[in-house]
């Protein structure tokens, strides 16, 4: 069987949230993608700085995305904490977590309604296409590409 590769609709959808790319030692914005070639090498434009964008191959830079574990913790989004799981809840059933019966109950629901619709291949049909835009852009690793080796965990990165 062949391993699983990176490809361009793991990537695509996160372009419009500037994800970060690392490399070697560095971080980059990712800006745009080039192409995806016969050997399934994916090109990308990242920014290196205020006035200079490159492009880089995806097999020597990796993407940089939050595991869907983070759903419960603050995260920061341009200078501004929020609770993802706030927001989603808030948006599904105009309640934050907090009023739900324990946190028990709350975790339960992430992983009802996240967990298992957004890994689980079927799943997608069961999540509100604004809930799973809402995770990518926040940067959340909906596709499963940490635990493949196909992009890294924002927390290791720390």
């Amino acid at each position: 069987m062949k391993p699983e590769e990176l490809e361009l609709k793991h990537l695509s959808p996160y372009l419009p949230y500037k994800p970060l790319v690392y490399g070697g030692s560095t971080f980059y914005e990712l800006m745009g993608i080039i192409g995806q070639y016969d050997m399934g090498e994916i090109f990308v434009k990242v920014r290196i700085d205020e006035k200079y964008i490159s492009e880089v191959s995806m097999l020597e830079h990796s993407l940089v995305l939050r595991p869907l574990s983070d759903i419960i913790e603050t995260i920061y989004i341009d200078n501004e904490g929020l609770v993802p799981i706030n927001e989603l809840s808030l948006k599904l059933y105009d309640k934050e977590p907090e009023s739900f019966n324990s946190r028990d109950s709350c975790l339960l629901w992430v992983n009802n309604m996240i967990y298992e619709k957004v890994i689980k291949p079927k799943g997608y049909d069961d999540i509100p296409h604004w809930a799973f835009q809402d995770l990518i852009k926040w940067h959340f690793d909906v596709f499963g590409l940490i635990k493949k080796g196909l992009a890294i965990d924002m927390n290791k990165m720390k």
